[in-house]
């Protein structure tokens, strides 16, 4: 079984369990702060400024009683994704530090809006405020997030099993990449399927409540 913490159910759990001012406050404020938020961590140009706007989010997460390092570890896997492109822009270290804390924070600050927000609040408030085919899409993206996820997982883990995995080294490192390479092949099959199935059951822009 895998790690709890990684699951779809779990952060759900923490969304419609929680009892938090946070918890309580209404999807669309979240939302609006959320996107407040994540406009200020784009519009940083400072990777130390972002870090900071990233603890402040680490700090919100203890604060509302959630689990820091499950979340936290969550909240890593875009910046593995990002890594890639951020070594191969020009502009030194400070770029590419930049580039990994932005993922980080962007990525902590929606796991803060999801666990502290039942989905279905969350999607009914942005199908209000989007083109519906756009909100559909936003829901369908978000559901398959951790079906790649725990497709990352299992390619992980079945390489530890086999003894082929090194961490920390050269051959560690073009195995991740190798396996970020199949979970991307993973994710345009999925998405090639996803669309033929709404139009096999009759998807005319907007999903059933």
């Amino acid at each position: 079984r895998r790690e709890p913490g990684l699951e779809l159910a779990q952060i759900d759990q923490w969304a419609v369990g929680g009892s938090s001012v946070w918890h309580r406050a209404s999807a669309l404020s979240k939302l609006i702060s959320t996107a407040l938020y994540i406009a200020a961590i784009v519009t940083a140009h400072d990777w130390r400024v972002v870090l900071g706007l990233y603890a402040a989010l680490v700090l919100a997460v203890a604060f509302m009683r959630l689990p820091v390092f499950k979340i936290a570890l969550i909240g890593a896997y875009p910046a593995v994704f990002t890594i890639f492109f951020a070594i191969s822009q020009r502009g030194g270290i400070e770029i590419v530090l930049l580039i990994l804390a932005r993922a980080l924070a962007a990525a902590m600050a929606m796991l803060l809006l999801i666990t502290t927000t039942p989905f279905v609040e969350v999607f009914a408030a942005l199908g209000r405020a989007l083109p519906a085919l756009l909100a559909d899409g936003l829901f369908v993206t978000y559901r398959s997030f951790f079906i790649l996820l725990e497709t990352f997982n299992r390619l992980l883990r079945s390489l530890r099993l086999r003894g082929g995995y090194s961490r920390w080294s050269w051959k560690g490192f073009n195995q991740l990449a190798e396996i970020i390479g199949v979970t991307f092949l993973h994710a345009l099959d999925l998405a090639e399927h996803s669309h033929a199935a709404l139009h096999l059951r009759g998807y005319n822009g907007r999903i059933p409540s």
